[in-house]
């Protein structure tokens, strides 16, 4: 079993049908307001619910702000090597000689997932581990000795991601949905 928290990243809070349906379908909703706290700030909330994997179904469509919150893992992480670093001697054995190893702070940092919202790499293991793509997004790679358009040809390893594969295509859509309020 696993729980859904949903992160919604908004000035103001959304009741409209769409984010109900949503609100509804998770264990966990929370808004996060740019108007109210920083990228890091926003981060550092995110880490509070111990999450194993953060899916970004953002990348950089819309606001920066998504992007700048997945980049905090970076940040962070470089401040928790830096504190252990300062704290731990050359064999990672507390120096502060106080008894007390809770100088050294244990964060978990759950693994990034980018998935629908950038169909392309962010250039960058540090933002995302993964990617999820399907075989027409990112296409495989070709034989050079293929009558094939070498257009595409090793496009693949231009991604520093680990690319994940959908069987038939990536973008989920609903058959139901409404278009011009007729149904």
């Amino acid at each position: 079993r696993f729980e859904i928290h949903v992160y919604s990243i908004a000035s103001k809070e959304d009741n409209g049908p769409e984010v109900q349906a949503i609100r509804d379908s998770s264990d966990y909703f929370t808004y996060l307001s740019p108007s109210t706290m920083s990228p890091v700030e926003m981060y550092q909330r995110i880490l509070e619910d111990e999450l194993e994997i953060l899916v970004d179904l953002c990348g950089y469509a819309g606001t920066s702000v998504v992007a700048e919150i997945m980049a905090t893992r970076s940040l962070l992480q470089r401040h928790v090597m830096e504190t252990t670093t300062d704290t731990c001697g050359d064999d990672g054995s507390n120096n502060n000689n106080d008894g007390d190893d809770g100088d050294v702070p244990s964060v978990r940092f759950p693994m990034h997932v980018s998935y629908m919202g950038f169909p392309g790499s962010i250039g960058s293991s540090k933002v995302w581990d993964y990617s999820v793509f399907d075989p027409i997004v990112v296409p495989p790679d070709h034989d050079h000795n293929t009558s094939m358009s070498n257009q595409h040809h090793n496009i693949r390893r231009h991604y520093k991601e680990a690319l994940i594969f959908m069987p038939h295509c990536y973008f989920v859509n609903s058959h139901k949905s409404v278009i011009g309020g007729k149904g």
